[in-house]
């Protein structure tokens, strides 16, 4: 999970080559998601499941869960970034143009999976998932001793990712409606 990039369905752009690449350095390094998610992840999902528990836990165990969810972010959007651009897939999140809470919120859902291509037609979104599960190959290089297959372990982290995409799209999905009831302001 790497910073938040959102666009909108309505009017919809295709990014540039220029614009791939301000993307790509936002989403990986110039974001608040591209370390809040790393710190949120290895503090739900690997510090309280003691994962590996050979990290031990307490601070130290800690930061050596975030230092790995953060890493392995950033490979994640290296791999994803030129996957996409060759597939002519977007990588940000592009926001419902329909109205209405379940509408929005299945579009939340179906685009943890789909994205945009460059025509503006809804595709799967090969980058984004071949991403995840290569990403999560890769973070077993670091791992201390993984129990059980390099195949299993991939396929149910990069899943688990794949199920932690909603969430966040839900939260870019209704953001601006988030903004305005809990901030008490408009979004910019």
């Amino acid at each position: 999970m790497t910073g938040l990039i959102t666009s909108s369905a309505t009017n919809y752009e295709p990014l540039t080559a220029k614009e791939r690449w301000k993307v790509y350095w936002k989403q990986n390094y110039f974001s608040i998601g591209a370390y809040f998610g790393p710190v949120f992840t290895a503090l739900v999902l690997d510090q309280s499941a003691n994962s590996p528990p050979q990290w031990g836990g307490g601070v130290a165990g800690f930061g050596l869960r975030v230092a790995s969810r953060t890493v392995g972010g950033m490979i994640q959007g290296t791999v994803q970034a030129p996957l996409a651009a060759v597939l002519h897939e977007d990588v940000r999140y592009i926001s419902s143009p329909q109205h209405g809470f379940k509408r929005r919120a299945f579009h939340a859902l179906e685009y943890s999976v789909l994205t945009y291509n460059a025509q503006g037609h809804t595709t799967l979104n090969v980058a984004n998932l071949g991403a995840y599960y290569t990403s999560t190959a890769i973070s077993t290089a670091w791992l201390p001793d993984r129990k059980g297959s390099l195949a299993s372990y991939t396929l149910s982290n990069g899943s688990e990712q794949i199920a932690l995409s909603v969430p966040v799209n839900l939260l870019q999905e209704f953001w601006p409606e988030i903004t305005r009831m809990v901030l008490r302001r408009h979004p910019t």
